[in-house]
């Protein structure tokens, strides 16, 4: 089993499209997080280190990637066996 949860904070300065999306170190995109309007503020996004499909990603490090108003964010997350 991995870790069942992994954390992930932004925030945005104003009402935005935001988009976030979680790729291997080999720059492929595995799971899409958000696609979405959302509000000025802080935001935190639980992921559950999950592929898209629905399957559980192997142990490692994962890029996060947050889009909106031209602007892009970059998360480093790790997922591990327990």
């Amino acid at each position: 089993p991995f870790n069942p949860t992994v954390n992930l904070s932004f925030d945005i300065a104003q009402q935005s499209h935001v988009t976030m999306l979680v790729f291997d170190l080999l720059g492929r995109k595995i799971a899409t997080l958000l696609d979405k309007p959302m509000q000025e503020g802080h935001h935190l996004v639980q992921w559950g280190a999950m592929t898209d499909n629905g399957s559980p990603v192997p142990s490692g490090v994962y890029l996060v990637q947050v889009r909106y108003d031209n602007q892009i964010q970059s998360l480093k997350s790790i997922t591990y066996l327990k």
